[in-house]
């Protein structure tokens, strides 16, 4: 894959940096938990699931939070050749250079939060362990290489130290068995760390600000992993069956439903429109296993999220649906740069986005009060968005875009006619 140009010079001075402060990625299970605990402790991390709320003369009315997706490399390749995870099926990845750049997002998130006065908390929009996941126990020290150490950290991310993380899980999560219910274990045993089950919402009032988080599970939605030797697993074999399906739908809607509050958001892993993976328009994808992707999309048109948040392509890009798939309202939100950036996940036909990134690493800034939603792309390399989407609350007004949105980030392999040359 080509690289975005920020991975440069600096980024091998910072990784040498990061290997000197890290700890290795075989850490056993028992220093892995001692670790945690002293970090942990050192930093005061919010115990709670309730984010933490910066003071009312910083933020004023404000809520701030980021989101951020595919992210978990520092360890990345130590996980390789391991049991459930062949260097055949899972290889190809340059996880080193997906480490650097993790660390390099982890401290413009941190940067950026401290530029615009705090943030409240982190959407995770899954694959947050690369590249099959975690082994229960964590007995490879995953959660501490891959997540304590890199955005938990008091000396290297400070402002971002203590947020709350509120994650879904991908397609890499569920490679190993047992994985999924690992992760969602950390949430009872790791301050900040929030999986409560497979799929959950929460509510959130800050700053008299109210949200509401609807986390949906869409791994079983995906078709073309029956039978896959990554990912046909025991998780996706489980819960790839309209029983799971139907009745995590009725709790979608019945989410959205009974919302009272001023925004409702849907986090999900995979795209429905976006640069690369469309799984709301692919003819070979729509509606998904057992009518998943159909019913997700029905319920988001008739009840109107302000926003739905994504990851799985490793771009950021805000994705278009076609004219007999759009409620007029709803932005479709796809950041999965938290590592790697890919410049051939940024070469859907133009038609299906507003704005892509090109292809290199990044994350969203949501900043929201009670009458806008303002989502923020920073792309690394620069402490200023390039592109900002402005939503209203009242869901009958369309959002308006920057006119960064439009220009972007050139990107030489998606031109002209050659458009989808890069995808094949």
């Amino acid at each position: 894959m080509m690289q975005s140009s920020a991975v440069g010079l600096a980024a091998l001075v910072l990784a040498s940096c990061l290997l000197l402060s890290g700890k290795a990625a075989t850490t056993t299970a028992a220093n892995s938990r001692t670790l945690t605990q002293s970090l942990t402790s050192s930093i005061n991390l919010n115990t709670s699931d309730t984010p933490v709320t910066i003071n009312a003369t910083t933020a004023g009315k404000f809520v701030r939070f980021l989101v951020v997706g595919d992210w978990g490399r520092t360890a990345d390749t130590a996980s390789l050749n391991q049991p459930q995870c062949s260097l055949t099926d899972f290889g190809g990845d340059n996880g080193l250079l997906g480490g650097i750049q993790q660390a390099e997002t982890a401290l413009e998130m941190d940067r950026v939060c401290q530029y615009v006065g705090g943030c409240q908390f982190v959407v995770g929009t899954g694959d947050n362990f690369y590249e099959c996941g975690v082994y229960p126990g964590d007995t490879t020290g995953r959660l501490y290489s891959d997540w304590i150490d890199i955005y938990k950290n008091p000396v290297k991310t400070p402002t971002i130290a203590n947020l709350t993380w509120y994650n879904v899980f991908g397609n890499h999560d569920m490679a190993i068995n047992g994985s999924v219910e690992q992760e969602i274990a950390f949430t009872n045993s790791t301050p900040g760390w929030q999986i409560p089950s497979n799929y959950f919402l929460k509510d959130f009032d800050i700053n008299g600000v109210t949200m509401r988080g609807i986390f949906v599970d869409s791994n079983p939605f995906i078709i073309k992993y029956n039978g896959s030797a990554k990912y046909y697993r025991q998780y996706f074999i489980d819960h790839s069956n309209p029983s799971y399906i139907n009745q995590q739908q009725q709790f979608i809607n019945q989410a959205m439903k009974s919302s009272t509050a001023m925004w409702t958001f849907v986090v999900s892993h995979y795209p429905l429109f976006g640069t690369a993976t469309n799984y709301g328009n692919d003819a070979g994808a729509f509606p998904g296993q057992f009518n998943g992707w159909s019913m997700l999309l029905d319920s988001i048109n008739q009840y109107k999220p302000v926003a739905y948040l994504n990851g799985h392509d490793h771009s950021l890009s805000l994705g278009v649906p076609p004219a007999n798939k759009t409620n007029g309202y709803t932005q479709y939100y796809t950041s999965g740069a938290g590592s790697i950036g890919s410049q051939t996940d940024s070469c859907a036909e133009r038609a299906n986005y507003a704005y892509s990134n090109g292809g290199n690493g990044g994350f969203v800034l949501v900043t929201v009060n009670a009458t806008v939603w303002q989502a923020d792309y920073y792309t690394l390399g620069s402490n200023f968005p390039q592109c900002t989407v402005k939503s209203s609350v009242n869901t009958a007004t369309p959002a308006t875009y920057s006119p960064g949105c439009a220009l972007g980030l050139s990107n030489t392999c998606c031109n002209g006619t050659n458009a989808k040359a890069c995808t094949t």
